[in-house]
């Protein structure tokens, strides 16, 4: 019986582990997706706040064209 015993112990061990390593994948594969959402997110405020510039410039121009007698 104590070899028995033994055995589950070694064989919950080693589920234990494979859990473990299994869990720790999906942190690391989270991680990655995270990141890669903030870079995308980074992107798109970066191309709203150049769409936001030029949308500005466009306005000083109609405003300079339209100040500027004829």
């Amino acid at each position: 019986m104590g070899v028995l015993l033994m055995g589950n112990v070694a064989s919950f061990a080693q589920q234990s582990d494979a859990d473990q390593k299994s869990q720790q994948k999906q942190v690391e594969q989270q991680a990655k997706q995270n990141q890669k959402k903030a870079k995308a997110q980074e992107k798109a405020a970066k191309a709203q706040a150049k769409a936001a510039k030029d949308q500005q410039k466009s306005i000083d121009a109609q405003q300079k064209a339209a100040q500027t007698p004829q």
